[in-house]
């Protein structure tokens, strides 16, 4: 099943609007930001980080996101944190 819809294209130029806004100030590639808030849409849907990753590598291309990075992004969010911008190294 293809999960990257109208109402998936719909949320990403929504929020894609506003992320660049809001984005603008930070050392984040477009790109990173689209991915970042495909993830989350998927993680907030209730798919699994594999069926997400499949389903962004298949419209985005191949190898864009590897499921270690959903697996990070996923744990983060599934601990309440669901802001798109890396956190700060240490």
């Amino acid at each position: 099943m293809n999960y990257i819809n109208s109402l998936t294209l719909w949320y990403i130029s929504f929020v894609d609007s506003h992320l660049i806004n809001n984005f603008m100030n930070f050392p984040i590639s477009d790109k990173k930001i689209k991915i970042r808030v495909l993830l989350r849409f998927f993680w907030k849907n209730g798919l699994t980080l594999t069926t997400a990753t499949r389903e962004i590598c298949k419209v985005e291309g191949k190898d864009v996101v590897s499921e270690r990075t959903a697996r990070r992004w996923f744990e983060r969010f599934n601990h309440g944190d669901t802001n798109l911008v890396d956190k700060p190294r240490s």
